[in-house]
Parts: C-alpha cells; sequence; structure tokens
C-alpha cells in the first residue's frame, strides 16, 4: 500500500523530559506512545562509505518493528524525491505486513541485500489540531520532532512548529535521521 506524506523533521533542542513538561503545559494531548526499531539494508553491491547518503537511503529496504499499543512488523520501502540541497520534494511510503524480523533479515540477505544499520528510537505521539506531531528519542543522536499533516504544506507545517514555542535547530527542516546514523558508520 502506498502512502503519500508531508511531513517536516528538526532537531530540538530541549531534552525529551524537557518538552514533555512544555507539551503538557501547553495543554497538547498525548495520543500514543511506542518504540520503533528499524533495520535498514541495501544491496550487496552498494558500497555504503563510497555512496552518497541520499543514494544509499533511496536504494534501501527497512525492516520496521513497532512496539506499542498497536504493534506491528512490516518491510518499508520510502520512496523520496530530493531537490539539490537534499530537501525533500515528494515523499511516498510503501509497507507490507510481515511476521518474523530475523527470519526476514535472512530472506533479504538470500536474495542480495545486507545490513548497514540498525537503530531504536522512543516515539512519544501527541495531536495537534489536525497534525500529528511525533517527539522521536534516539540515544546515538539526540531529540526530534517530526510533524505531519497532509493537509498543509511545509511552509505551514513550518509555521506549525514555530507556535508550538519550542527551540529547534533552524537549519534543517527534513533532518534525515538514517543518513545520521550513516555519517555515524563511515566515521568508523
Amino acid at each position: 500500500m502506498a502512502e503519500i506524506e508531508k511531513e517536516i523533521t528538526v532537531k530540538l533542542k530541549w531534552n525529551l523530559d524537557e518538552t514533555k513538561v512544555h507539551f503538557v503545559n501547553k495543554g497538547i494531548p498525548l495520543f500514543e506512545s511506542f518504540v520503533l526499531k528499524d533495520i535498514y539494508l541495501v544491496r550487496k553491491d552498494v558500497d555504503v562509505k563510497k555512496t552518497k547518503n541520499l543514494d544509499v537511503l533511496s536504494k534501501s529496504i527497512i525492516i520496521r518493528d513497532v512496539t506499542g499499543e498497536q504493534s506491528e512488523k512490516k518491510l518499508v520501502y520510502k520512496d523520496k524525491k530530493y531537490d539539490e540541497a537534499g530537501n525533500i520534494l515528494s515523499s511516498t511510503k510503501y509497507s507490507c505486513p510481515i511476521t518474523n524480523i530475523e527470519k526476514m533479515c535472512d530472506f533479504l540477505n538470500a536474495i542480495g541485500y545486507k545490513e548497514v544499520f540498525r537503530y531504536e528510537q522512543e516515539c512519544l505521539e501527541y495531536k495537534c489540531g489536525e497534525s500529528n506531531i511525533i517527539l522521536e528519542y534516539i540515544p546515538e543522536l539526540g531529540l526530534f520532532a517530526e510533524i505531519e499533516n497532509n493537509n498543509k504544506s511545509t511552509e505551514g507545517l513550518i509555521e506549525e512548529l514555530n507556535n508550538l514555542n519550542i527551540p529547534y535547530y533552524e537549519d534543517e527542516y527534513f533532518v534525515k535521521k538514517a543518513s545520521l546514523m550513516l555519517d555515524m558508520i563511515k566515521k568508523k
């Protein structure tokens, strides 16, 4: 099933506890909390260390394990189009339910894929009007906020973010957490 997404993702300056208290004080209700575990795989012939991050990610398949009230395991492919600056122009996500994470890893390995990295993030999803605001904490990278609303433009999402009055790094509205993980791998 394909799902078109409109979202921005920023790195926050506050820690998770400060941000949660701020949301409580603003009356923004917590909708759901869950843990997301992603395994990124690419074809075995892709040299991750010599390939640009966005090119690696555009060829990646993700095995996703979501644990929470609505737990699910799925295979995911994100078809994202970028401009020259790396900003997301469009994003379509395809997903398919699976039953066993490790067996899927073995299957993909058998047909020519290799694991590049795994990461886990604690997610808190808030509802603010028509938008979803997901706080994503990744121990290796820090705290991020993702704002999703398919009825708003990028500018509208940025305006909504600014109305939340949470400090964030304003140099990047399309932070690619997986790209930051790739940077860490390339430094090893």
